[in-house]
């Protein structure tokens, strides 16, 4: 091609190029970057606040011929913790309906205390970061953390677990202070001082296994493991027990959020530095979270690590945090976060159900030392000659896999058991549903977590009908513990109260679905 062809052929390119339109030109510039639209999973309901965050996305979704989701990228809305987030665009704002005077001095600040202490807000509050290490080159190291290190997210770091090794062969401590020293983890960036936290248990922060971060020279061939996917490292809670264990995940769930990333191409880590196992009952539940099996830190006894991006994740009993130790505000209800948790599982695992007429009500039997219905059989006679409703009683053991465990709960009308970890699933039921706790034994964490979720809650309100059986000391105070005995509960008072879940449901509901186990 002649030199005078090549400039008439430059020429026609530019002279088309200012002839686009804005639309044109950023369609251009989509396609320069050779980038295709990965779709998150989400519910159809996030895409909009996925899109408020990530704009780019949103982009080449626009721009993306199969892309289902053009109409929720338009959509100009968002969770609230942004920090372009406006007020008037967040969809799922708390409501306050009884003001409680030692809280707040009207409503409108009663709403806005649970949605910092209880919803997006809490996010909001966290992602205040301080620059532990600042990066001293494109790319370099970094590490920045919450201001109490309940979350630190790392780049480039490496961490050496040579100190893992157990004496003996057995360490119980899971959660040691004593497995570095300087120079063991870090970066090659500036370190800066930052306050103690004044709270550092073990499951409360990370300054622990954090404070001997320091300034590191390194190269890759100063790692055995060199790792470049997202790496999350969780410190968890008790494995068989539901309520503790959950409170794992919501704050994984929480995790994602700081991080922005709701991707399952990820590492997830357990930190425990002892030489016990770790018995999971709900393994089932990391398919929503990851593809990937879950690391135990005890593989990398022995070896130097390097990570691209490390996100240590928010622990399960935070001062104040999700759900543990949560103060929840009286007189509000409904967390947008906490309900996004619950559609976030639920799509990720598939759950799905049928739709049928009937009330669909599921009693959680116990079998357990303490806490079981001396008369269960009486009262489920009861409820099945009431016409309306379809009873199932389920004992929610290991030897009912965690997906038809949620399949039942999600298509569960009225919820009725007594105290205990089974009552968890209220993170799972359906909107309209009621929770029939029917002895709370003076614990309401159960009616809080129904507050979070807003959902109609009951419970028993005459003491002098009901009755104590087998009751023994409690373990560690030595006295009566209304936790530590077994109940039977007067018929007629019982058939009162399911009444009234049942008139709830009749003036809420849309048809559930039945789930034949």
């Amino acid at each position: 091609m002649t030199v005078y062809a090549v400039t008439v052929f430059l020429l026609f390119i530019f002279t088309c190029y200012f002839c686009l339109d804005d639309t044109d030109i950023r369609f251009l510039q989509v396609q320069r970057t050779k980038s295709i639209f990965a779709d998150p999973d989400l519910p159809i309901s996030h895409y909009p606040f996925f899109f408020h965050g990530e704009t780019k996305e949103a982009d080449k979704c626009r721009y993306a011929p199969s892309c289902p989701y053009k109409k929720q990228a338009d959509k100009d809305v968002c969770w609230g913790y942004e920090d372009d987030c406006n007020r008037k665009n967040i969809p799922l704002y708390p409501v306050c309906s009884v003001l409680h005077k030692l809280w707040a001095t009207d409503l409108k600040n009663q709403s806005d205390l649970f949605w910092q202490t209880s919803d997006f807000g809490y996010i909001k509050e966290l992602k205040k970061q301080v620059e532990v290490c600042q990066a001293i080159e494109k790319d370099g190291s970094y590490m920045v953390c919450s201001k109490n290190l309940e979350y630190c997210k790392a780049h480039n770091i490496i961490i050496n677990f040579t100190r893992l090794l157990h004496e003996n062969g057995r360490q119980t401590n899971r959660f040691r202070e004593d497995m570095f020293t300087d120079g063991d983890i870090g970066g090659l960036c500036k370190i800066n001082m930052y306050e103690k936290p004044a709270l550092t248990g073990v499951l409360q922060s990370w300054f622990n296994e954090l404070s001997r971060f320091s300034s590191v020279n390194f190269t890759n061939n100063d790692c055995d493991i060199l790792i470049e996917q997202p790496s999350f490292f969780m410190k968890m809670d008790s494995g068989i027990n539901m309520y503790h264990r959950f409170c794992d995940f919501v704050n994984l769930y929480l995790t994602q959020h700081l991080a922005s990333t709701f991707s399952k191409d990820i590492n997830i880590i357990r930190w425990d530095t002892s030489s016990l196992g770790y018995r999971d009952d709900f393994n089932f539940m990391w398919n929503a979270f990851t593809n990937n099996p879950v690391i135990s830190l005890d593989t990398w006894k022995n070896k130097t690590v390097c990570l691209k991006d490390a996100v240590f994740t928010v622990p399960s009993r935070t001062v104040k945090g999700f759900y543990y130790n949560m103060p929840v505000v009286p007189g509000c209800h409904g967390s947008s976060f906490i309900n996004a948790f619950s559609q976030h599982v639920l799509h990720r695992l598939r759950v799905e159900h049928k739709q049928v007429d009937e009330i669909q009500v599921t009693l959680i039997e116990r079998k357990a030392s303490h806490r079981n219905i001396v008369n269960q059989n009486e009262l489920v006679a009861a409820l099945t000659k009431r016409p309306n409703l379809h009873v199932k009683v389920v004992h929610l053991s290991r030897n009912l896999s965690l997906k038809d465990q949620l399949m039942l709960i999600h298509s569960t009308d009225i919820l009725i058991g007594i105290h205990g970890a089974g009552f968890t699933h209220i993170l799972f039921l359906p909107q309209r549903a009621v929770v029939f706790e029917m002895y709370n034994c003076e614990d309401t964490c159960y009616a809080s977590l129904s507050r979070l979720r807003g959902l109609y809650y009951l419970t028993w309100e005459d003491e002098s009908k009901l009755q104590k059986h087998n009751q023994v000391p409690h373990p560690s105070l030595k006295i009566e513990h209304p936790k530590y005995c077994d109940y039977s509960f007067e018929v007629q008072e019982f058939q009162r109260i399911v009444k009234q879940a049942e008139d709830h449901i009749l003036h809420h509901r849309a048809p559930r679905a039945r789930v034949e186990l």
